[in-house]
């Protein structure tokens, strides 16, 4: 098969990886990379997609991406430190926020725990999934898609620069992930400060995962809401603003 014009060999080149599988539509590329590493696709390797049918979000969502809407890509990643795997998706928000600043017209937001948002609305959003073997992790697929433009029927979607190609895309994007994939424990203190500077909901009043205000985030990417009872830790859940629930 060819992307773009590319096919497995000069993808894998362009992206970084030591091997890459180019699909023009698959249901879903993580249920890809699942399936590839599975059958020992060495880490770093990538499942690219022209278009997902069954495509798989947080909390079993799921939605299509239509052809050349975007970048639907998701990446395999072992010897992942098991103590980093509660912050991995906000590592990879950072490393991917980052990145698309150059192809955005405004500098990039991060909306806990999982959507990267130009101008208020979603641009990216990333799914981590862990497979393990009793105690042992395994791997680590990466799912990112990417909004090159937004689409017509999802008014809170946002899409990058006029011009830009997956192909520029996946010669940044990939070995940003992998980087964040290689750290180690909890987030740091100039990542909290970073998160900080691009949080795009602080001081902002919830409605979900729990009734109060958004406090930012802890070392192990939870969320911090400041209720009527008192700091409230949330590890799980989707985060709805209050005029959303009202």
């Amino acid at each position: 098969m060819t992307w773009d014009g590319l096919g497995p060999s000069e993808a894998a080149a362009i992206a970084g990886a030591p091997q890459a599988w180019v699909l023009d539509v698959v249901g879903s590329t993580m249920d890809e990379a699942h399936r590839v590493a599975d059958g020992g696709a060495p880490s770093g390797s990538v499942v690219i997609a022209g278009e997902q049918t069954a495509g798989r979000g947080r909390l079993g969502k799921r939605w299509a991406a239509p052809q050349r809407s975007g970048l639907w890509m998701t990446s395999i990643h072992r010897d992942v430190d098991p103590a980093a795997l509660d912050c991995l998706t906000i590592r990879v928000g950072l490393a991917l926020a980052r990145s698309l600043d150059a192809f955005a017209c405004e500098p990039v937001g991060l909306k806990w725990p999982n959507d990267l948002l130009v101008g208020g609305r979603k641009v990216c959003g990333i799914l981590t999934e862990a497979r393990w073997r009793g105690a042992a992790l395994l791997w680590v697929a990466v799912g990112v898609g990417v909004n090159l433009t937004a689409p017509a029927d999802q008014p809170r979607a946002a899409g990058l620069r006029p011009g830009v190609t997956r192909r520029e895309l996946i010669a940044v994007l990939p070995g940003m992930i992998r980087a964040a994939a290689a750290l180690h424990g909890q987030l740091s203190r100039a990542e909290l400060a970073e998160f900080g500077a691009r949080d795009a909901v602080r001081d902002a009043a919830l409605a979900q995962p729990a009734r109060g205000i958004a406090q930012g985030i802890d070392a192990s990417g939870a969320l911090v809401v400041q209720t009527a009872a008192g700091r409230e830790i949330c590890r799980q859940g989707s985060l709805i603003m209050a005029q959303e629930d009202a």
